[in-house]
C-alpha cells in the first residue's frame, strides 16, 4: 500500500502510542464501514458529486473489499491506523482518482461513528435474537416443570409451597 494519506512527521512512539491496536479493532468493523461507504458514495452521486459510472466504481471496489475482508485477505496495516484509510489506499491503488472521492464531504470522525453506530444496531438485533430464544426456551421449560412442587421462600424462611414452573 502506498504512503500515509494525512502524510508523517509524528515520532515513532507517538504514532504508536495513539495509534495503538486501532487498525485490529477496525479489522472487525470494516463490513460496517464498507456499509457506510456504499450508501455515501450512493448520495455524493445523487447531488451530483460523482458521476453514474464513478458510483459502479466504487460499488464495485466497495464488494471487492468486503469479499477480501470474508477471506480474511484484506489487511489494515497499522500504518494506515484505521479501515478509513485502508479502504480509500484500496480504492485509489485499484480503482484510480475515484477512490479518493469516497471520503468528500465526511470527516474521520464521521465515519467512525456512523460505522460504530452500524455496528451497535447489529449487535444488538443479534442479542434480541438471542433474548428471544432464551425467553422461548424457558417459557418451554417452565411449561414442563409446572407441576414439580417445591417449598417456597420469603426473607430467608420456608414460605408457601409453589412449583418449579412458577420460581
Amino acid at each position: 500500500m502506498s504512503a500515509k494519506l494525512w502524510g508523517s512527521g509524528l515520532h515513532p512512539l507517538v504514532e504508536a502510542f495513539t495509534v495503538g491496536e486501532d487498525f485490529l479493532l477496525d479489522k472487525q468493523l470494516l463490513p460496517y464501514d464498507l456499509e457506510a461507504s456504499k450508501a455515501h458514495a450512493i448520495m455524493l452521486e445523487s447531488i451530483n458529486v460523482i458521476s453514474k459510472e464513478e458510483l459502479d466504481t466504487l460499488k464495485e471496489g466497495l464488494d471487492r473489499i468486503l469479499s477480501l475482508w470474508k477471506e480474511n485477505k484484506f489487511d489494515i496495516l497499522p500504518s494506515q491506523e484505521d479501515c478509513h484509510t485502508a479502504i480509500e489506499q484500496f480504492l485509489t491503488e485499484n480503482y484510480g482518482e475515484v477512490g479518493k472521492k469516497i471520503h468528500t464531504g465526511r470527516s474521520r470522525n464521521d465515519q467512525s461513528l456512523v460505522m460504530i453506530r452500524l455496528f451497535m444496531k447489529a449487535s444488538l438485533k443479534e442479542i434480541l435474537t438471542n433474548l428471544e430464544a432464551l425467553i422461548e426456551t424457558w417459557d418451554a421449560k417452565q411449561s414442563s416443570l409446572s407441576e414439580v412442587l417445591m417449598p417456597g421462600y420469603t426473607h430467608m424462611q420456608r414460605a408457601m409451597p409453589t412449583t418449579v414452573g412458577r420460581v
